[in-house]
């Protein structure tokens, strides 16, 4: 656990400084398995605002994530891990097609569509 105070750095509210915090990571017989090194930064309201109900709703939202990270446990972290690179290696896939797809109409691999798509663009701007 990261102590908050540790995060803040200016005692009058707003933006706070980036810390870069370093701590260790323990198997279950309490070996040292690796370093986790985490980068956070602090919002805080200026002094003496209200708390709205933004701030009531963030404040549920990380008590609900806060639960969930401590029930999922080593297996339900990994599977959130790799739910996480498939959903990244889903999104370069599509912006990879998309890319094919406009070196194909500009290089004329496909004279017909491009000849279409040309057509459109030529009246489109007439």
């Amino acid at each position: 656990s990261i102590p908050v105070n540790a995060l803040v750095t200016n005692r009058f509210g707003g933006i706070q400084d980036l810390r870069e915090i370093e701590t260790s990571v323990y198997d279950s017989k309490t070996r040292k398995v690796s370093t986790l090194r985490v980068r956070l930064q602090l919002k805080t309201p200026p002094v003496g605002s209200a708390f709205t109900e933004l701030d009531r709703m963030n404040m549920v939202s990380l008590e609900e994530m806060l639960d969930d990270e401590r029930q999922l446990g080593i297996v339900g972290r990994v599977k959130k891990v790799r739910d996480l690179a498939i959903s990244v290696q889903d999104s370069l896939e599509n912006i990879a097609n998309f890319s094919e797809r406009v070196r194909h109409l500009l290089l004329w691999t496909h004279p017909a569509k491009t000849a279409i798509v040309m057509a459109y663009i030529f009246f489109g701007v007439v």
